[in-house]
């Protein structure tokens, strides 16, 4: 999935991108968890983003959103569902 586009943009391209997104996806994640903070309970302060989800969550839907008539496995399970509701069976994996 992501290997194909490394190859496509570059490497130097892909890790700037790689890491601009996570920047973005990480910085939103800040915002998100004070203003519940704020406004539900002051427990959200200190909540960690955990992994790469959320950027592998951004590179999946991309390639669904390419790929939309193609079909995917579901992870490591022998299962194959359509590219346009991959991303919602990985959330609900999460």
């Amino acid at each position: 999935m992501s290997t194909k586009k490394e190859k496509t943009m570059g490497t130097i391209k892909y890790i700037l991108d790689f890491l601009l997104r996570n920047i973005e996806i990480n910085l939103l994640f800040v915002m998100l968890s004070y203003l519940l903070a704020i406004v539900i309970n002051k427990d959200f302060e200190t909540e960690e983003s955990y992994g790469l989800w959320g950027i592998f969550l951004v590179y999946v839907v991309e390639m669904c959103i390419s790929e939309a008539n193609g079909v995917s496995n579901v992870l490591c399970l022998p299962i194959q569902i359509k590219n346009k509701y991959y991303p919602i069976i990985l959330i609900l994996f999460m």
